[in-house]
């Protein structure tokens, strides 16, 4: 996720792979962290429906190994689906990412997307979740 000019990301690229598999130019500066800010906020409502359908699936008997599985290779299929629900299960909540760094890229996103005239109604429903969790302890 990188922004900025032709010139200074290829003369960045040798480094910035030491830090990453995979390095995109995305554009201009500002790219980079529009492109994370997309990313969190895809990753915000996907983390609330994995949670929300294996709490389902529990109260509907149904198995959930099967289920994560099965939906995995559809529509409903993501990493936080294949990697972290199985996590879940095992009641493994070790973090990942910090709920409070989290919770900061969603406000950039939303000011972002204020700032660009776009509603993020879902996104915003979302960070107060995660805001609710670190009240909460």
């Amino acid at each position: 996720m990188i922004g900025g000019d032709d010139e200074g990301v290829k003369k960045a690229l040798p480094l910035l792979g030491c830090f990453s598999s995979k390095c995109e130019h995305l554009g201009e500066a500002g790219a980079g962290q529009h492109t994370k800010a997309a990313n969190q906020i895809m990753i915000s409502s996907t983390m609330l429906g994995t949670c929300e359908a294996l709490i389902y699936g529990h109260k509907a008997g149904l198995e959930l190994d099967k289920l994560i599985e099965l939906l995995g290779g559809g529509g409903a299929g993501s990493f936080t689906l294949t990697k972290l629900g199985p996590r879940m299960l095992r009641r493994d909540f070790d973090p990942g990412f910090y709920v409070e760094h989290f919770v900061k890229d969603l406000g950039i996103a939303l000011e972002e997307g204020r700032k660009m005239g776009v509603s993020l109604p879902s996104t915003a429903l979302a960070n107060e979740f995660y805001v609710a969790m670190i009240a909460q302890g």
